[in-house]
């Protein structure tokens, strides 16, 4: 009655450089039209991934707060920086309110832009620089 009809799909292979190929195009296409787009990707300082798995309860972490007023010489870990960078701003994903980052906001409008002044951060130059919560990223504003 019916024919099966006979599909053949391209190797693994041929897919894979045809996303990548058009990838590639993708990139040219924005690089045309926004001539500015690669200077703005190339200032990006993309910041290592958080360490989110950390044991100590809230209460806990209210309880040994300190005001500290003799700060140390040592440069800043820049996995320290991007933590607290995403604590206050970052992205995350949740199932139940499909909340989008790691603070409240009405309306989901997020209206809330982080800028750092770094000083003393290993393998971060000193500057002004904002939070890109999107990439993880810092973007150089003012060296």
């Amino acid at each position: 009655m019916f024919e099966s009809a006979k599909f053949s799909m391209p190797p693994e292979g041929a897919f894979l450089l045809s996303l990548y190929s058009s990838a590639i195009l993708l990139w040219a296409v924005i690089l045309a039209l926004f001539p500015g787009f690669q200077a703005i990707a190339e200032d990006l300082i993309i910041l290592p991934k958080p360490h989110l798995e950390e044991t100590v309860s809230l209460e806990e972490a209210l309880n040994r707060s300190q005001t500290v007023r003799n700060y140390s010489e040592k440069p800043l870990d820049i996995s320290e920086l991007s933590y607290v960078l995403w604590a206050a701003e970052g992205r995350r994903y949740d199932a139940v309110t499909s909340a989008t980052r790691t603070y409240p906001s009405a309306g989901r409008v997020y209206p809330v832009r982080l800028y750092v002044l770094v000083a003393n951060v290993e393998a971060i130059k000193p500057g002004v620089y904002q939070y890109v919560s999107a990439d993880h990223a810092l973007k150089l504003l003012k060296s």
